[in-house]
C-alpha cells in the first residue's frame, strides 16, 4: 500500500484538494482502515 500523505504537493496520488477531508490524512486513513475491517469481517462471516 502506497501512502504519500507526508508530501502535500503535486506528488500526492489522492489529490487532497478534491477530497472532503482535505487537511485530515489521519481521519481518511482511519476511514480506509474501517472499510477494510468491515470488508474482512463480512467476508469471514459469509464463509462460516
Amino acid at each position: 500500500m502506497v501512502v504519500v500523505w507526508k508530501t502535500k504537493g503535486c506528488s500526492t496520488p489522492f489529490h487532497p484538494e478534491s477530497r472532503p477531508f482535505a487537511g485530515r490524512p489521519a481521519s481518511s486513513l482511519l476511514l480506509l482502515l474501517l472499510l477494510l475491517f468491515g470488508f474482512i469481517t463480512s467476508k469471514s462471516i459469509r464463509s462460516d
